[in-house]
């Protein structure tokens, strides 16, 4: 089990079989700031941040307040943390993401990708809308620039 802080080399994620709790799907909403979706969605959208963005440490960042023991850690970008437990059921590289913890002051994806603590630009259905107001003035802006 993990429990310090130790400059241990980061591994890739591709070796691993990670699969997610219903408890880490809700907690990647809150943390995340990703509006509740099918199971499907979530899981295929922390699928893509882990391929892009993840990498296995062995101890959680400074950033990361939990003294939960875990198997291991993968790290996505600066921004998110998946505790992982190992889960011998499926076989010797497969685990289970029991948790999800986010960096503070970073409350969603897409503040986390303007801040370039992750690398994947969130998915349409994961940012905020904008109202027609704001995308009307937005694009009357763009086309003012666009006639100097």
């Amino acid at each position: 089990m993990s429990r310090g802080r130790s400059a241990a080399p980061a591994v890739e994620t591709r070796r691993l079989r990670i699969g997610y709790s219903d408890h880490a799907l809700q907690r990647f909403c809150e943390r995340g700031g990703v509006p509740t979706r099918s199971r499907a969605d979530l899981e295929g959208a922390l699928r893509a941040l882990v391929a892009r963005d993840g990498r296995v440490v062995h101890d959680r960042p400074r950033w990361a307040h939990s003294r939960r023991d875990a198997d291991a850690f993968v790290q996505i970008g600066g921004w998110l943390l998946l505790v992982l437990m190992r889960d011998p059921r499926r076989g010797d590289d497969a685990f289970t993401a029991v948790t999800v913890l986010g960096r503070e002051g970073i409350t969603s994806w897409p503040s986390a990708h303007e801040h370039r603590l992750t690398r994947v630009r969130p998915p349409r259905w994961a940012r905020p809308r904008r109202s027609l107001l704001s995308r009307l003035f937005g694009a009357l802006v763009r086309i003012r620039s666009e006639r100097r």
